[in-house]
């Protein structure tokens, strides 16, 4: 009995609900019940997650597909990002990216070893670090917007050489698939972007950047005595280094009159210069004074003592050839056979006269004598002097002397001593060949002929 009362109430309960929506229906028809949306299946495949903004994130992909085209929206809630490792180390071998997506993440594409191409929208305005690292074949990257939009994508560097280093089409290159390489602005030429095409080698090349322009820096190198002067420009970003703003060296500072032994700058030796004699017969003012110094100096002669020269005593022959050879260096003789008997072994004037003999400067004044006592006369040290200069042709045929000949065996030699100052004769006219050379005289000759 009870059991049948609770049925006859819930049924009258159904029933007042039933007459309550009576008037609704008669108000304004049929109410309208919310609809519940039904996912397409070809967007199940792909893990999502919220964004604060309410769209999606891809966060993981789940199907087996070999080209990947990533849906713009799902549940009719858009699609604007690609999460961190969304494919990473998937096998597939292409991918869009629709309209919509502003971001790819860090790694979303990382070890995703066959991918080969990928396409993206020019929505995408970021690409996070190692989003296609080892990605290593890939080789075309299509841009759904313009060169200039793909140059403003911030593309994280790491990780991301092989997106960076793949051939880009854009909307404005014509269909071109351009490698993109960058030359930076040297001293001497601009900056500039090269394009070109891997399919058919079309080349584009834009400026981007004036030339830097050299930067130099200085160094003075100061002329020395023997170098000369210059200023060296390097410059600090190209290594170019340029040298000029020469100046003649200074030469050697051997004192107002020439005669130091020393250069006052440098410390070099003065060639020229000849200690004082200490000779008491060779006065400070005398002709000879000079060549005597210069032949002390040089070891062609020591004096007759330790105090005299004896410049007006007759040179002999000995004296002679001794001071030619002291002043050629003292040279081995090429002969070593001695013709002459009286020119003895041990004797100072020995290898000299060998020497002279050999060098075709003397024959003796015979076969076998070379009489090395006799004073030398004039026309003899001039001959000698001649020869020992390799027997030169003398440019001038105007002989001045009276008391040489054409004939005369010395007449070349005195026209070549004269031609190179080493003699003017006696006086204008004679030259006094038999008068006996002093031994001031000879180091005359000796010293202007080695000086010419």
């Amino acid at each position: 009995m009870i059991k049948r009362l609770i049925s006859l109430v819930l049924a009258s309960l159904f029933l007042v609900g039933i007459i309550s929506l009576i008037p609704a229906y008669a108000a304004g028809g049929a109410a309208e019940l919310p609809e519940v949306p039904i996912e397409d299946p070809s967007t199940k495949v792909f893990k999502r997650t919220k964004n604060e903004d309410k769209t999606f994130r891809i966060t993981g992909y789940t199907g087996s597909a070999d080209e990947v085209t990533v849906p713009s929206k799902i549940l009719n809630i858009a699609v604007t990002a690609i999460g961190d490792g969304a494919f990473r180390g998937l096998p597939i071998t292409g991918v869009k990216v629709p309209a919509g997506v502003k971001s790819i993440g860090a790694g979303a594409f990382e070890d995703c070893s066959r991918l080969e191409r990928i396409t993206l929208s020019s929505t995408v305005a970021s690409i996070g670090a190692d989003a296609f690292k080892n990605c290593s074949v890939l080789s075309a990257v299509y841009f759904n917007g313009t060169r200039e939009q793909w140059g403003k994508v911030a593309i994280v560097p790491d990780g991301n050489g092989a997106l960076l280093d793949a051939p880009v089409c854009c909307s404005d290159d014509g269909g071109h698939l351009f490698r993109r390489t960058e030359a930076a602005p040297t001293c001497t030429a601009g900056g500039y972007i090269v394009l070109s095409c891997v399919e058919c080698g079309e080349v584009r090349t834009t400026p981007t950047s004036e030339a830097l322009g050299h930067v130099y820096t200085e160094t003075v190198a100061a002329p020395t005595c023997t170098e000369p002067g210059f200023t060296v420009r390097v410059c600090s970003r190209c290594g170019e280094e340029l040298v000029d703003s020469y100046t003649d060296p200074l030469g050697h500072d051997f004192g107002a009159d020439g005669k130091s032994n020393k250069c006052s700058r440098c410390g070099a030796a003065n060639p020229e210069y000849y200690p004082l004699s200490h000779f008491t017969d060779v006065p400070e003012n005398a002709y000879f004074r000079e060549p005597v110094d210069w032949a002390v100096a040089n070891g062609i002669t020591t004096g007759t003592d330790k105090t005299h020269f004896s410049p007006d005593d007759p040179c002999t022959r000995a004296q002679a050839v001794t001071f030619l050879w002291r002043a050629a260096g003292r040279p081995e003789p090429k002969e070593s056979k001695n013709p002459f008997r009286d020119v003895k072994s041990g004797e100072y004037y020995f290898t000299a006269v060998l020497w002279a003999v050999g060098k075709g400067i003397t024959l003796g004044t015979s076969a076998t004598e070379f009489s090395p006592d006799d004073p030398c006369t004039r026309a003899q040290i001039v001959t000698f002097l001649w020869r020992a200069a390799g027997q030169p042709v003398p440019k001038r045929t105007k002989n001045p002397f009276g008391d040489v000949k054409t004939g005369d065996y010395y007449y070349k030699a005195v026209l070549w001593a004269v031609e190179n100052n080493v003699t003017t004769g006696t006086d204008p006219t004679h030259f006094s060949p038999d008068e006996v050379c002093t031994r001031a005289q000879i180091v005359t000759f000796l010293h202007r002929s080695a000086n010419k």
